[in-house]
């Protein structure tokens, strides 16, 4: 794997969720959340080359899962910052010895930073400038989470896991960065520090927003494009044109681990922490409505991540996404404690 991306992250404080804690009715984060953690844990280098913009985790329950994948994104933010600034150095090293060497010899560190192709130096037609190809060794920005949850003490509590996923990770980067300093006692140490502080502030003012909403019901359709006239000499496809503005939505990624648990289609529980784990017959009620929804709020380039039991006939959900114009794959599968078996699946557009 990628050095920049070889981050490793704990599991978010949740210890505020469950009976007897500060939200009893809020679904604690168990086997099923930890197999989604080592998921996208497993495909962050994907999700960086994708370079999302909105991230939204659908059914947010304890906010572990959110809060997680955040955190992932604030340490490759990190290692690509360290990154940037160690290469600086070599790279004026180089130079010098290019001058004293005719221009002959280079250093092979720095001869590594060079082959990594950048945004502007990309054509449009070159396979690094799309969003699934480029190096993920390129210029990181951290994304917007948002979180959406059906039971509001869900999105309380969620907003309190990002809190707290926020307090240890700046005292982890406080830490790191007293570490770096009395290690380095060279002159551009400090600037070294400095550099990296103000832009990690920047990109760390919120955590995570949460809404509580019935699924995607808080969020207003995208309007669709107006199509331009028939004289003009650049009026796409009638094809080109429908793909455009069907796939005009707002999130770049979007994460959702469903009420998957087969139950009667009549009794609906009446308890919010229940909700969570009831998907009425074959696990799918839920699903399916999500299903509906999601393709229309995803943009060109989304991606969809979602969690799946075995008796929720996968092979339709399959089927229903590509028939939707999407890929599937499986990222990862697990059995876990009492017979579940359990897999996360990402979709991503043709």
């Amino acid at each position: 794997m990628d050095p920049l991306v070889s981050v490793r992250v704990p599991t978010p404080d949740t210890s505020h969720v469950g009976l007897h804690k500060t939200f009893p009715d809020v679904y604690e984060a168990a086997e099923d959340s930890f197999l989604f953690l080592d998921a996208l844990a497993e495909d962050l280098p994907f999700l960086l080359r994708r370079r999302p913009s909105l991230v939204l985790e659908m059914g947010s329950g304890s906010g572990c899962v959110i809060s997680f994948l955040r955190t992932l994104f604030l340490r490759a933010f990190d290692a690509s910052s360290r990154d940037a600034l160690s290469a600086k150095p070599a790279k004026e090293e180089a130079t010098v010895a290019d001058a004293n060497n005719g221009g002959t010899t280079t250093d092979a560190h720095t001869a590594h930073i060079a082959s990594r192709p950048s945004p502007s130096s990309s054509s449009p037609s070159s396979p690094s400038s799309s969003p699934s190809s480029s190096s993920s060794s390129s210029p990181l920005f951290i994304p917007c989470f948002f979180a959406v949850d059906c039971n509001l003490s869900a999105t309380e509590a969620t907003l309190e896991t990002a809190r707290r996923s926020e307090k240890s990770e700046s005292r982890d980067c406080r830490a790191a960065t007293r570490l770096r300093g009395r290690s380095d006692h060279r002159d551009e140490a400090p600037e070294s520090v400095s550099a990296t502080s103000p832009d990690r502030a920047e990109s760390c003012r919120c955590a995570v927003d949460a809404v509580a909403s019935d699924l995607f019901r808080a969020f207003r359709p995208s309007e669709r494009r107006k199509l331009p006239s028939s004289s003009s000499s650049h009026s796409p496809s009638s094809r080109e044109a429908g793909n455009a503005s069907r796939h005009e939505g707002l999130f770049d990624v979007v994460l959702f681990n469903p009420p998957y648990v087969p139950g009667s289609p009549r009794e609906r529980p009446r308890n919010p922490a229940d909700w969570a784990w009831w998907g009425g017959e074959d696990g799918r009620e839920v699903i399916d409505q999500f299903l509906r929804q999601v393709t229309a709020n995803l943009t060109a380039a989304g991606v969809l991540y979602l969690v799946l039991e075995k008796r929720n006939r996968i092979d339709q959900v399959v089927a229903h996404m590509e028939a939707e114009g999407f890929a599937a794959k499986q990222v990862k599968r697990r059995k876990i404690h009492g017979g579940e078996d359990l897999s996360v699946w990402r979709f991503t557009r043709f």
